[in-house]
């Protein structure tokens, strides 16, 4: 069974965007599969760090990470996953957001 969470939502102010900054807290569990949401009207980058580009979204993109999709045929490998403590950052790519929000949502599986 699993649960989704959504980790965390933004809205930024413009002043905001100039360098990365960041999406709420750093996630509280192991996630399986994480979903990043652009659903502003410009495009931006989503970082882990604070420093290095992840993966840049237009407007209204979203990408699906699924970690454990292509786990291997042992009992005990359960595929890869995103650690605790990861914060995501955010910032713009050209022009400054006006409307909208971004999104950062976890599946992860009870008990972990």
């Amino acid at each position: 069974m699993g649960k989704v969470v959504n980790e965390a939502e933004r809205t930024l102010a413009a002043a905001d965007w100039v360098s990365y900054t960041p999406i709420q807290t750093a996630t509280e569990h192991p996630a399986r599969i994480a979903v990043l949401q652009n659903l502003t009207n410009q495009t931006v980058t989503f970082s882990m760090d604070g420093t290095t580009a992840l993966i840049t979204l237009a407007t209204n993109g979203a990408v699906v990470f699924d970690l454990t999709a292509n786990t291997g045929n042992a009992i005990n490998d359960h595929g890869d996953f995103l650690g605790m403590g990861i914060r995501f950052w955010v910032k713009k790519t050209s022009a400054a957001p006006t409307t909208g929000a971004v999104y950062v949502s976890l599946l992860y599986r009870k008990g972990e």
